[in-house]
């Protein structure tokens, strides 16, 4: 098997990624994940729904769409992995090809993958784009740079076979097991084989095609084929009888766009096509086998809903797209609903809680096609939430003194500000005389306030009427990112500019600052304080924290060697902390002990998380990329999964990690191991073994080499129950 491309630390915790698992956290911002999904098929000799997208992300319903299992990182894939489309052969054979060039497989319906080619590229966006079988034994695979491989042993092996193109190829289709075409990123020539793929020829385009951006082929019988493209801002439909040998042009659009073909039976189906002009995504239907083609305009599917559309029976159909978008049909794609109801349709970046029921948030808007933000309001703990300002922003921050006083900073051909007096039912702008992006904003009373951003500072003293440039004694250019006032005079900034210094200070309310010598290098986005001494930075793979009030620091223990760079921290109490960021497989991580030790929690999501408040230290709230909002009410873990945060506490250890064969168990020799066992599980909940262990001291041996490459569970249960466990890479 291959090796895995990187070190996945093994956690102290219990993990379930499977909808169906127990889990601490619930998903309130819709259901059932929020990464953009790229593909979408049914596996064949089933009633299953595979749909496969960002953020390492394979989701699969046997309902009909109702109902999803999630299954994340599949073959040990980081959260910034993105699977680009999904194929099955079989009812339990497919496959999914993704970026880094890779190409996965899993022979159990999708439930577990191994990873079976990755290219020689450091780049996630070099991608497989499709993958195409012609029998169970023969397959090919197109990706950028014109990357043709073909596999002969069901998708064990992948090996090159020249394309003669350097181009980009982004579709490959097969009019019946000899007959094949592959397009690209070129306007004018097709890739054609005649033989079953053991050999390709450039060739012109044939009779009837002019030149056009190809964007779909599809092929219904051995003759019969369709090919989609646009040319001069206009998407044209052509029709081929013979295998692919002339072609006739059966629909112009009058409008640009790249869809995808999708058939109920020979004669009727439809053809999607999202127009970014327009905004929405028009479905050109046929009943005649696709010599007549008739456009409708669902008033319900934006063009970012259909990134994928794929057929379910005689009537439905259904399609995906961005951030997590699922709509289904059941009149041949006439009419379209919504599967999932989102309340923050975009990323949201920045959140306060004046107290547990009552909070703020800005998030971005997907749906249309000028980018535009909206300030969003709850009473009721984040359970439900409305959008209260009543005017276009982009890129806006806020900072609210109580119920009734608020400010918003936005960016809109210049920075501005909104004031509310009465909870965001009037606003009134107020022009700053600046011009940048605001980053942070934050009033000490209804008169002090000071603004933020790329490169600026502004200071106010009447409420925002009017706004003057601080005084910052440095030669570099801050990037401001949070800003918190101590009292009237002493206020702390950090910086995202990945200076050495990442820290400002002023005693005079915010007119002068000084820089705060850190000894570290890298950009900060939150500064928190617990209390006037105790503070904390979130950083790139570190936090720090002060215990004299923020003019010291020095970095605490993070236990997790992977990269996350945090962006928010919050305390409920001086002992019991969050902190959450953009991780590579982690994203949130808890502290127990004041902020000394940090040890990563699981939230079953990988999208970024930018912002994270407890109202106590069990009762939290977390939002970020994507429209993601969890809640938990156990602190972010369940009883299953105990944190161990001391090698000597730990009931067990697992070496090597990653294994390739052979693990070793060796039991800690403080405790009583008579009548326990170590349970091995998937990340599906599936027991696969169990290991019984009597009152052993010793190093126990597993062999593993049977095991598929993913990321398995090791359970200690003894007599009273689970005590701990620790993920483990078989690769």
């Amino acid at each position: 098997m291959k090796k895995l491309p990187f070190l996945l630390v093994f956690l102290f915790i219990l993990d379930f990624v499977s909808s169906k698992a127990q889990s601490s956290w619930t998903r309130l911002s819709g259901s059932p994940q929020e990464n953009t999904l790229n593909c979408i098929r049914k596996i064949p000799g089933t009633n299953k729904l595979i749909a496969v997208g960002e953020g390492s992300t394979v989701m699969i319903s046997e309902d009909a769409g109702q109902n999803w299992q999630l299954i994340l990182n599949p073959a040990g894939r980081d959260n910034y992995y993105i699977c680009k489309g999904v194929c099955f052969i079989d009812d339990t054979t497919g496959f999914i090809n993704g970026g880094k060039e890779s190409i996965l497989k899993t022979i159990d319906g999708g439930l577990s993958w191994d990873l079976k080619f990755i290219g020689n590229t450091i780049y996630e966006g070099k991608y497989f784009y499709e993958i195409e079988f012609t029998n169970r034994l023969n397959g090919f695979a197109v990706g950028d740079d014109g990357q043709l491989f073909k596999t002969t042993d069901t998708g064990e092996s992948w090996h090159t076979i020249p394309s003669g193109v350097s181009f980009g190829l982004g579709l490959i289709e097969f009019a019946d097991t000899i007959t094949g075409f592959i397009a690209g990123a070129c306007d004018s020539i097709l890739l054609k084989t005649s033989d079953g793929g053991n050999n390709w020829s450039l060739i012109d385009f044939p009779s009837g095609l002019p030149k056009l951006e190809i964007t779909s082929i599809h092929f219904i019988s051995d003759s019969v084929g369709f090919i989609s493209g646009f040319s001069s801002d206009n998407t044209l439909i052509f029709k081929t009888t013979d295998k692919g040998i002339t072609w006739m042009q059966v629909h112009s659009s009058g409008l640009q766009g790249a869809g995808e073909f999708v058939f109920f039976d020979e004669l009727s189906g439809f053809y999607t096509l999202p127009t970014p002009v327009m905004y929405s995504s028009v479905i050109i239907s046929t009943n005649d086998g696709g010599n007549t083609w008739t456009e409708t305009w669902p008033t319900s599917l934006s063009w970012l809903d259909t990134y994928s559309t794929f057929t379910f029976d005689e009537n439905i159909a259904f399609s995906v797209g961005k951030f997590g978008a699922l709509n289904k049909s059941t009149n041949q794609g006439l009419s379209w609903d919504p599967l999932e109801i989102k309340i923050f349709s975009g990323n949201v970046s920045t959140v306060q809680f004046l107290n547990p029921d009552e909070g703020f948030a800005v998030s971005d808007v997907s749906g249309g096609g000028v980018a535009q933000s909206v300030l969003m309001k709850t009473n009721d703990g984040g359970l439900s939430w409305n959008r209260i300002d009543k005017f276009y922003f982009y890129k806006g921050v806020f900072n609210f003194l109580n119920s009734d006083t608020g400010f918003l900073a936005s960016y809109s051909w210049n920075t501005s500000i909104n004031k509310t007096t009465n909870g965001g039912n009037t606003w009134t702008g107020i022009g700053t005389g600046f011009n940048f992006m605001p980053n942070t904003i934050k009033f000490y009373d209804h008169n002090n306030g000071l603004l933020g951003g790329n490169g600026n500072m502004i200071i106010t003293s009447d409420g925002g009427i009017t706004w003057h440039a601080v005084t910052i004694a440095s030669i570099f250019n801050y990037d401001f990112k949070d800003i918190e006032y101590r009292s009237a005079d002493t206020v702390f900034a950090v910086s995202g500019d990945w200076s050495q210094h990442v820290m400002l200070k002023s005693i005079d309310g915010g007119n002068n600052w000084t820089e705060v010598l850190i000894d570290y290098s890298g950009g900060a986005n939150d500064i928190f304080f617990v209390n006037d001494n105790t503070a904390f930075l979130a950083l790139n793979n570190t936090i720090l924290k002060s215990i004299d009030g923020g003019n010291t620091w020095a970095p605490t223990t993070i236990n997790n060697p992977n990269p996350i760079y945090f962006k928010s921290i919050h305390f409920p109490t001086p002992e019991i902390g969050y902190a959450v960021g953009r991780g590579q497989f982690e994203n949130m991580f808890k502290t127990t002990d004041g902020g000394n030790t940090w040890n990563p929690i699981v939230t079953t999501v990988t999208s970024n998380l930018n912002s994270v408040y407890f109202s106590t230290s069990e009762n939290g709230l977390v939002f970020g990329n994507n429209g993601v909002m969890l809640k938990t009410t156990t602190g972010g873990i369940t009883a299953m999964e105990k944190p161990v945060q001391k090698p000597e506490e730990a009931y067990f250890e697992v070496f090597p990690n990653p294994v390739t064969d052979v693990v070793n168990i060796k039991l800690n020799r403080n405790f009583d191991h008579k009548g326990a066992e170590i349970i091995i599980m998937d990340m599906v909940g599936r027991k696969l073994k169990t290991v019984p262990i009597e009152n052993y001291t010793t190093t126990l041996k597993l062999n593993l080499e049977h095991f598929s490459t993913g990321i398995y569970l090791f359970q200690y249960v003894s007599k009273i129950g689970f005590l701990d466990s620790k993920k483990v890479i078989v690769h």
